[in-house]
């Protein structure tokens, strides 16, 4: 007597069969002119009714679409890379991301999708990732390649997890790429006042005063961005006691509170911003539109000031040495320690560990002539009558 299959419905490219060990092996196999349209055997779970009902169910939607004309060839198989990117923002290693680095994922794993996303997750190997990855260095350059190939990797990583790849199977790992060295640029005052100048002529001021807040606050773009004017208010000091203006910042990377002092070059045109606002208003806001800012416009009209300034300021664009908005933050880091400011202070303005980790340090407080002539010139050599008692 035949025992009834697993899944009882009919279903187009459905096949079931059992093995001699009672088990059954259940698969969807496209017929010779779904093949030649792109298709492939599909293996599916016995242990997993629902879910293999699901996937032949779709597959053969799929199937018989391309087959009418309304679907265009695809290596369709329900393990797509498009598919694993959909189960991946939906799950909590994504979304428990700050937004800002959701933000930043996002725009990868688009440029991903329009790659790669008909393309079977199992297919992937060592071999496509290197080449992706010089080919991308060719037309991207060597930063963005191993920006790819870094979200590539979590994602399979991520494919792993959910078992649509073999464990210790990630074709992204020990490509031997070459790595990104961080950033060294740092502003001059002279950069500084052309941008200040271009934002005021193009009617953005409040492009000029989101470099301020970076250069002089040291804080992230996005950081910038989302302020708001109830984050600006007065606090008491205590020596010499007196009321100042601080900004509090909740940072969108870390998700750590910071607050700070406005430093004097940046407050008058802060409260400038800030008067007449209701509290929940964002203190930036976009001139041409009245509208708050989001990244995009703001990249738009950061650039035009940038341009606009280098007509006056041409190292501001500088092939190869191009100022960057993080560059402003950085900036920061270099001056407040060239000034005297302790590594820990710096930390603290900057929200980073950059106190304790090198590699931040090489990034915010790089060393130049005078922080490390200072850290040369404290050793002191004993005199003859401290050498005998030591």
């Amino acid at each position: 007597m035949t025992a009834r299959p697993p899944i009882r419905e009919k279903i187009y490219g459905l096949r079931q069969r059992q093995r001699k060990d009672g088990s059954w092996r259940i698969w969807w196999e496209p017929r010779a002119a779904d093949k030649d349209r792109g298709f492939q055997v599909v293996e599916l779970d016995a242990k997993r009714l629902s879910w293999s009902e699901r996937q032949a169910k779709q597959l053969a939607k799929d199937a018989q679409r391309a087959a009418a004309g309304t679907a265009a060839p695809a290596k369709r198989g329900g393990r797509t890379i498009e598919a694993l990117i959909e189960q991946y923002r939906k799950d909590p290693e994504y979304l428990e991301k700050k937004p800002a680095t959701r933000l930043g994922y996002d725009g990868f794993l688009k440029i991903i999708q329009k790659k790669w996303g008909d393309e079977l997750v199992t297919d992937f190997t060592k071999p496509m990732m290197r080449e992706w990855y010089l080919t991308s260095v060719k037309t991207r350059g060597n930063r963005m390649a191993v920006a790819l190939i870094r979200q590539m990797s979590i994602l399979f990583s991520f494919a792993e997890l959910k078992g649509w790849r073999p464990e210790d199977s990630n074709p992204c790992f020990r490509l031997k790429i070459k790595s990104t060295s961080r950033g060294s640029r740092v502003t001059t005052w002279e950069e500084v006042d052309a941008l200040l100048d271009a934002a005021s002529e193009l009617g953005l001021p409040s492009i000029g005063v989101a470099v301020l807040m970076s250069l002089l606050q040291g804080q992230r773009m996005t950081d910038v961005i989302e302020a708001e004017v109830r984050d600006f208010w007065q606090v008491p000091m205590e020596d010499p006691p007196v009321m100042v203006w601080a900004w509090k910042v909740d940072r969108s990377k870390r998700g750590t509170l910071g607050m700070m002092q406005l430093h004097p070059l940046a407050e008058e045109r802060i409260l400038r911003l800030r008067a007449g606002k209701e509290d929940t208003a964002a203190l930036l806001t976009d001139e041409r539109t009245g509208k708050d800012y989001n990244h995009h416009t703001f990249w738009v009209r950061w650039r035009e000031v940038r341009e606009k300034a280098a007509e006056v300021c041409p190292s501001l664009t500088a092939e190869g040495d191009v100022l960057q908005f993080r560059d402003l933050r950085r900036t920061f880091g270099v001056w407040a320690r060239a000034a005297g400011a302790s590594d820990g202070d710096v930390a603290d303005v900057l929200g980073n560990s950059a106190d304790q980790d090198a590699a931040l340090q090489d990034t915010y407080m790089p060393p130049n002539f005078a922080t490390a002539s200072r850290a040369v010139m404290v050793i002191r050599r004993p005199d003859a009558k401290e050498r005998k008692t030591a």
